[in-house]
């Protein structure tokens, strides 16, 4: 019998630990694409991976094309060309987070992209999609510390990145 409890105790923690996101509490939220700007250019030579090291001369379009492939979209904004790259699959919604468990309720919505911005063929900013909470109300712990929190999640990135470095 002791054999048997001590087994039902490491299931429970294995169990836990498979379910356990690194926050815990009891809150709303709404789950959404947003985008993060880079205004500096390090590219990696897989297909939609930002690295670390920005080149001297930055990256002409015929460098990323060879580091990430043709993309998915070619387009002008203002004195800018665009280079678009499409990623995974978007999702929109709303979750609850009930103590370690969330509950999240989305649907597909689209695909990610990233866009890098060329003038006079050189990439001078990088603006990737992402998903991310948007507004809660609840109280949470996560990262060392907890907080109630009501409206927009703290330093949530742009909804929409105001592209103003390309001139009209």
């Amino acid at each position: 019998e002791e054999g048997i409890m001590k087994r039902g105790y490491v299931a429970l923690l294995v169990g836990v630990l498979v379910f356990l996101q690194g926050c815990a509490g009891l809150a709303v939220g709404t789950y959404g694409k947003h985008e993060y700007e880079f205004d500096q250019v390090a590219l990696r030579d897989e297909r939609g991976r930002l690295g670390w090291r920005v080149p001297d001369d930055g990256y002409s379009k015929g460098d990323i094309v060879r580091l990430w492939g043709t993309p998915d979209g070619l387009s002008d904004k203002g004195a800018c060309t665009v280079l678009s790259y499409k990623g995974g699959v978007s999702w929109a919604g709303f979750g609850v987070f009930l103590g370690l468990f969330p509950l999240p309720v989305v649907v597909p919505t689209g695909r990610y992209e990233t866009r890098i911005y060329l003038r006079d063929d050189t990439a001078v900013r990088v603006v990737r999609e992402v998903g991310e909470v948007g507004l809660a109300a609840g109280f949470m712990c996560g990262s060392n510390e907890c907080s109630w929190i009501f409206g927009r999640t703290p330093s949530p990135p742009e909804k929409r990145v105001e592209v103003d470095w390309c001139g009209s």
